[in-house]
């Protein structure tokens, strides 16, 4: 719709580049947010571009930055060059039903948009703009004021508390964990560069140099540009939220996966030559094989198995008959990412993903506050010498219950990477003697 209404072009080049981004089928499937947000982002341009110039269109996008911004509080800065797009749409609207006007009471005829600047009074196109501004804020409050209630009510068992601290603004929430430094690097610290350089062509590879050309290229010709405002503002919506994004020293590549539809929008990849788009495919096969089944790709079918489920698991393979989850009363990752607590389900077991420095101080309290609990613990192939030596350490006994493959991983690589056996991920239940 975007491409046939708005663009004037072949939709083929975008819906290739958005269907075979490695982007699109593995990472929009997995982390919750950073998906609800990217989708976010599309609902605005849809109702941006698909409705007319209205005071429903801005109370509606006012409503959608809410939604965005108590999802993530960064849509914002996704949402900003649509903002500043939708004020300049509703003050071309303006003049352009003003024009029309004139031109009936004067009986001229033809179109008369090419004089809409002399048709407003500064001052009314002015109040065009603060009615936008005025109409979108109110949207947006009212919503914000919505979802609080709703968040409060939720997380205080239906009733509203009696001071404004107990109040729960998720965005404030956010923002607040976010300005804290130590905070930050719990979860690793980045250079300034790292969004441009490292996460935007791990995300979009041959794509990102297309768009550097085409933004080089814009910015060339700038005094005398002809571009269309649709291309700036998707360029905009590219450039503002990444350059933004890079002033945080925590810096994720899912945290730009808002931006593939304003690239695959503005990037003409359905024109390029053959070569270019052969290393499009390449490089999506590449890091789709790698990211959506190799790189930490147990730690899911480990959970499930965990739940109860192993033997519809054919990632996994039992090494002791019985449901495991009949057998332990906790889990204990070590050399993977954080596991996600959702894949434990319909299972309730306290889950601890523990740092391998910090894995002998945690067993070492666990048996000290009760040895009577049995926990599984689990952890890639290439630690495991590291694991034995600390569990001997500890006097504990350790029993097989199945192993998961592939798993690889960057933090924990194998010794031989060529030996796939040591792509597994194991699971065992420890107890104490």
């Amino acid at each position: 719709m975007l491409c046939r209404r708005v663009m004037k072009v072949d939709p083929w080049g975008p819906l290739f580049a958005f269907s075979t981004s490695w982007t699109s089928w593995t990472l929009l499937t997995r982390p919750f947010s950073n998906t609800c947000e990217s989708f976010l982002l599309l609902l605005s341009f849809v109702l941006l571009f698909h409705r007319a110039a209205s005071t429903s269109r801005t109370a509606l996008l006012g409503m959608t930055l809410a939604l965005g911004t108590f999802t993530r509080f960064t849509f914002i800065l996704f949402f900003l060059p649509l903002g500043l797009y939708l004020v300049w749409d509703n003050d071309q609207d303006m003049q352009l039903v003003a024009s029309k006007k004139s031109s009936k009471v004067s009986g001229a005829h033809g179109c008369a948009q090419g004089h809409a600047t002399s048709a407003v009074p500064l001052p009314r196109r002015l109040g065009g703009v603060a009615h936008t501004a005025a109409v979108g804020a109110a949207s947006f409050a009212v919503t914000c004021v919505a979802i609080v209630l709703l968040d409060t009510l939720y997380f205080h068992d239906g009733i509203l508390p009696s001071s404004s601290s107990g109040w729960v603004v998720a965005p404030w929430n956010n923002l607040v964990y976010n300005l804290d430094p130590s905070h930050l690097a719990e979860h690793g610290l980045h250079p300034r560069t790292n969004h441009w350089l490292v996460n935007m062509p791990l995300l979009f590879g041959p794509l990102v140099v297309l768009f550097v050309f085409q933004l080089v290229q814009y910015l060339t010709n700038l005094p005398s540009n002809a571009t269309p405002p649709f291309h700036v503002m998707c360029m905009a919506a590219v450039v503002v939220p990444v350059t933004a994004l890079s002033l945080a020293p925590h810096q994720e590549a899912r945290f730009l996966l808002p931006v593939v539809l304003p690239l695959v929008l503005v990037t003409p990849l359905g024109t390029s030559r053959r070569l270019v788009l052969a290393l499009w495919v390449g490089f999506n096969l590449a890091l789709g094989l790698w990211f959506g089944v190799l790189h930490q790709g147990s730690v899911v079918p480990m959970l499930l198995s965990s739940g109860g489920s192993l033997a519809l698991n054919p990632f996994c393979r039992s090494s002791k008959g019985g449901r495991p989850s009949d057998l332990y009363t906790e889990i204990l990752t070590t050399g993977t990412y954080m596991p996600p607590r959702f894949a434990l389900s319909p299972l309730n077991v306290p889950l601890h993903d523990t740092p391998l420095p910090d894995l002998h101080a945690a067993l070492a309290t666990q048996k000290a506050n009760d040895v009577t609990r049995v926990l599984l613990l689990v952890y890639p192939d290439p630690v495991a010498a590291k694991v034995d030596a600390i569990l001997q350490s500890l006097d504990a006994h350790r029993t097989p219950m199945w192993t998961c493959w592939p798993f690889l991983s960057t933090e924990t690589p194998p010794n031989q990477i060529w030996n796939s056996t040591e792509w597994t991920l194991h699971a065992h239940t420890v107890t104490w003697t």
